[in-house]
């Protein structure tokens, strides 16, 4: 961590402020202002001042806080890729799923002849049911004679 005298003469020199204004504006001289800032740490209330003075809030250098993977676009990026393919493979296996379902119900209800249980032999002769003949169909609910 760089240290706050150093960023406080960085901060002034970037923003074109002379330490004599800034010693005039805090009420002291600036031979006391080179003074303080020649050391690394100093008091809350001197760094107070000098916040006002330079009208910058140097406190906020102390705040360290975790970065947030949540406002970072490349984390954001493969959240989202992880996402979408774990959205693919969910909607597959709901597929799947659908297809097993509709097995199931057809193997819980095989299908029925059409209206009558017995398929009877239909000779060809008008109203006649055969044993077996040369030719013959197979036809549902032929009707007996």
């Amino acid at each position: 961590m760089v240290a706050i005298n150093q960023i406080i003469r960085q901060y002034a020199h970037d923003h074109k402020i002379s330490l004599k204004k800034v010693a005039s504006t805090m009420g002291i001289t600036h031979q006391a202002l080179y003074k303080l800032l020649s050391t690394p740490d100093f008091t809350l209330s001197r760094l107070h001042q000098i916040s006002q003075a330079l009208n910058h809030n140097f406190f906020q250098y102390y705040i360290t806080t975790p970065a947030n993977p949540a406002t970072d676009p490349i984390k954001l990026q493969q959240e989202i890729d992880r996402l979408t393919t774990k959205v693919a493979h969910l909607q597959q296996e709901i597929t799947y799923l659908k297809e097993i379902n509709q097995l199931q119900k057809q193997k819980n209800n095989p299908i029925q002849p059409p209206h009558c249980p017995l398929l009877y032999i239909n000779c060809h002769l008008p109203n006649t049911l055969c044993p077996l003949p040369l030719f013959f169909t197979l036809s549902p609910c032929f009707p007996a004679g």
